[in-house]
């Protein structure tokens, strides 16, 4: 969808054995931008497999993070 300038989403999803997932998205470039499904996936997901921990990246127009915990949504 459409984000203007600092726009957040955020959302919960569980996991396998007692995780859940809080995934995180920031518009934090100038101006309304488009943000599409598999863009933001593919944002998501570099955070995921890139640590186990989660973590906080930039890409271009849009900052991710996930926060995995125990625990469920």
């Amino acid at each position: 969808g459409y984000y203007p300038e600092s726009a957040v989403g955020t959302k919960c999803r569980n996991g396998k054995e007692n995780i859940r997932f809080n995934y995180y998205v920031k518009h934090i470039s100038p101006n309304t931008r488009y943000l599409g499904v598999d863009e933001c996936k593919d944002g998501l997901n570099k955070e995921i497999v890139n640590c186990s921990r989660g973590g906080k990246t930039r890409y271009g127009n849009w900052e991710y993070s996930v926060d995995p915990n125990k625990g469920y949504c």
